[in-house]
């Protein structure tokens, strides 16, 4: 019975996740009509940063989660809005050198 239980919550725990980005990559589309996948490079460097404390520093995991879910991707996703986001509001959608009818 315990295994039933630790493979019940291993995989809730894994299907929030799923779920985490698989809205992420609906809410990019719907807005944007572009398939942007960059949220799933995010979530890689924050693994990697989580194991980089955890392994190589030898921080405790709560800590390590507690670092990178509270200080570390908030400060990636207020950089990334600061330095590339602002500048992109106005700019237009379709790149210059597309003719008008879109062809090349």
């Amino acid at each position: 019975m315990t295994g039933f239980l630790a493979f019940t919550v291993l995989g809730l725990v894994t299907g929030a996740g799923y779920a985490v980005a698989a809205s992420g990559l609906v809410l990019t589309y719907s807005t944007s009509r572009v398939f942007n996948v960059a949220h799933g490079a995010i979530g890689m460097v924050m693994a990697f940063l989580c194991w980089e404390l955890t392994v190589q520093r030898g921080l405790p995991v709560w800590l390590a989660v507690l670092v990178v879910v509270g200080v570390a991707a908030p400060l990636l996703g207020a950089f990334a809005e600061r330095v590339m986001m602002r500048h992109l509001a106005g700019a237009p959608t379709a790149p210059r050198w597309l003719s008008p009818w879109g062809c090349w």
